[in-house]
């Protein structure tokens, strides 16, 4: 997979979507809002690491909902239920799409700008996940996951499916 198409994109390429359907791509923020907004879904994420067992673990919101450009994409995520003892994705709940172009996240800096996070996310200050930077790469550009209470991180993440389905 290529997924360096994931960084530097600019807010209209992530509202719109890009990739390629069979590989690696970003269904288009806009999408989402028009999908999730029509009637309540839920979202799961699985994530596998890299390691000789094959390793996977998955994350499951009962309600996930994507706000209107208008709103910043703004994420809303319902209660957690997951293989992971820790909820990496609570530290992003509320937060709005940030991009290369348009910094929405909390942080002093523009998270989705800086070589250590370069790809749109639903940024606070910055992340605890963050899917769409390089699969592989070390802490400061990689897809990593990182639990904020104990500073611990998992940086072997070799790929990763979003998925939501109708409630």
């Amino acid at each position: 997979m290529n997924h360096s198409k994931f960084i530097a994109k600019m807010v209209g390429c992530f509202r719109d979507g890009f990739g390629d359907l069979n590989s690696s791509f970003w269904l288009g923020n806009e999408k989402l809002h028009v999908i999730s907004a029509q009637r309540d879904h839920q979202l799961k994420i699985d994530i596998w690491f890299n390691n000789t067992n094959d390793d996977s673990a998955y994350l499951h919101y009962n309600l996930f909902r994507i706000s209107s450009e208008a709103s910043k994409y703004e994420i809303t995520l319902g209660s957690y239920t997951g293989s992971f003892e820790y909820d990496y994705m609570d530290y992003h709940r509320d937060m709005k799409f940030s991009t290369f172009d348009q910094d929405n996240d909390l942080a002093g800096q523009n998270c989705a700008h800086t070589a250590f996070h370069p790809g749109g996310w639903w940024f606070n200050a910055c992340h605890a996940i963050m899917l769409n930077g390089i699969y592989g790469a070390p802490w400061d550009t990689g897809i990593c996951l990182f639990q904020r209470n104990t500073l611990d991180k998992n940086c072997s993440v070799v790929a990763v499916d979003m998925k939501i389905k109708p409630l």
